[in-house]
């Protein structure tokens, strides 16, 4: 977000194999978004690296940057209508912006790079004036106690001459936070308090402190927290909020992943999760007590990143998931995704268009343990249309159609996603799993009944059905779902 209306994102196409990313605008503080261009970036659905996503920071609202992990820095000057990549000493780059100056790291390396891992080559710090793609000057930054895992990240600039690095820094092995103050010339270390957990986000936009986040995985994206405060810019820290897996140390921060963006005020911490069950959490207090937000977030672990704008204003986006907004700083809505668009010239199947859903066969899973519902949709209308690939499924109950639980996460496999369902009764059925909540401790499960639910696929192919009731577990998701097939499936 570039104002408090104004912003740019990324979407990606959806198809299988290699796709496109490209560049969204909103003018009105994320309600709606626009597709501007396609970005010099291509995704592929099936890419183990797809959850990292590209990273997108626009300075203003015709300067903006974007790369994809460990790929080229592009740069554009006219708002996203052509992109020049930016020359830098070495690959992996990594950029901070302050003012009218931009700090690229990038890594230099002499001999093979790693298949796996951080890696073991010197770095430079080398600064731009804002737009441009060659550099000013560059400099080597120092080794400084890592041993060789010299790799060097940029972290945050606090002015046009000072930007603060963290060099090392994989897992398990040490690393060193280290400030220039006159643009690379020269280099001091500061203290680093993270104890052998990975330096996630320093944060230097609350005044009068800066915040340090670090973390350490244990599988899940979950593990080990830390948020550390210095009111003496880095040559010292206090733990502000700590936890593990076998719970809280100091506060309440929990032990998963999360991604910190602080209020345009100050006042409010805000943290995306990237644990499982995903979720929101707030703090106003400089991140001593974190206030979990009733919101089901549906995460599995994709990363969760976060926007302010205006005083209170945040939007949280989950990795090929939804997207989710506040106003106020505490209540939080799913806002509407992009409208789907044309496959093959054919529109997406909606209700309007003339498909229905109905309730097929419901067949048992593992005995005692899972109960899977064929759904079936047939398109009665004048026109193919088509459905794409694995919707979500959330568990409702009651007139009011509440939400039971997380609602279902795509899984998208390298196959195509997409079914065409002719006009005039072309069919296709997605499986649809209910897991019995004994699987789950009590202490873990809160049971409740739905006897509804909705099917998401893209906007605004949205589905409603009735079913007999079943027991979910309220607050995390029980529910899996299959791909869209072809045709009435008995049973796969």
């Amino acid at each position: 977000m570039v104002s408090a209306a104004q912003g740019y994102g990324i979407a990606s196409g959806n198809g299988a194999g290699q796709n496109w990313y490209y560049l969204v605008e909103t003018s009105n503080a994320a309600t709606s978004w626009n597709v501007r261009e396609a970005l010099p970036l291509s995704s592929f659905r099936n890419d183990s690296n797809y959850s990292q996503g590209p990273l997108l920071h626009f300075v203003n609202r015709k300067i903006g940057y974007v790369s994809n992990y460990h790929g080229p820095l592009y740069v554009t000057v006219n708002a996203g209508a052509t992109w020049s990549k930016v020359l830098t000493p070495g690959i992996w780059p990594s950029f901070v912006t302050a003012g009218s100056t931009v700090s690229v790291v990038s890594d230099v390396c002499k001999g093979p790079l790693p298949q796996y891992g951080a890696l073991k080559c010197p770095s430079d710090l080398s600064m731009y004036r804002l737009g441009a793609i060659k550099p000013l000057h560059s400099f080597v930054i120092p080794s400084e106690g890592v041993g060789s895992w010299r790799s060097a990240v940029a972290m945050t600039a606090i002015s046009a001459m000072s930007t603060v690095v963290v060099e090392g820094n994989n897992e398990g092995a040490a690393s060193s936070l280290l400030e220039t103050d006159n643009a690379g010339v020269s280099w001091h270390r500061l203290a680093d308090p993270c104890e052998g957990l990975i330096i996630n986000q320093l944060i230097t936009s609350v005044q009068g402190r800066w915040l340090l986040y670090c973390f350490m995985d244990g599988g899940m994206n979950q593990g080990t927290n830390g948020l550390y405060s210095s009111s003496d810019v880095g040559v010292s820290w206090s733990v502000v909020s700590k936890g593990t897996e076998q719970g809280n140390v100091v506060g309440n921060i929990g032990d998963f992943m999360m991604n910190l963006a602080v209020s345009t005020n100050q006042k409010i911490i805000f943290a995306g999760l990237d644990s499982p069950a995903g979720g929101i959490e707030y703090s106003t207090n400089g991140g001593a007590h974190w206030i979990r937000v009733n919101q089901p977030v549906s995460s599995g672990g994709s990363p969760e990143l976060i926007s302010t704008f205006g005083t209170k204003g945040a939007v949280l986006d989950v990795g090929d998931g939804a997207q989710y907004r506040t106003l106020n700083g505490t209540t939080w809505r799913v806002l509407s995704p992009l409208s789907a668009g044309k496959y093959r010239g054919l529109r997406i199947c909606t209700v309007a268009r003339g498909t229905k859903a109905t309730i097929g066969a419901t067949q048992p899973g593992i005995p005692g343990t899972t109960s899977n519902i064929g759904v079936i949709f047939r398109n009665e209308g004048s026109a193919s249309c088509y459905l794409d690939g694995q919707p979500n499924f959330t568990a409702e109950e009651g007139a009011a159609r509440g939400p039971v639980g997380a609602p279902t996460q795509p899984n998208f496999s390298g196959e195509s996603p997409y079914v065409i369902l002719k006009a005039h009764g072309g069919a296709a059925t997605v499986w649809f799993e209910v897991q019995s909540v004994k699987r789950y401790p009590k202490s873990f499960c809160k049971p409740q009944s739905f006897d509804k639910f909705s099917i998401q696929f893209a906007f605004p192919s949205t589905f409603f059905l009735t079913t007999k009731s079943f027991l979910a577990c309220a607050g995390v998701s029980t529910l899996t779902t299959s791909t869209v097939t072809s045709g009435v499936d008995t049973y796969r």
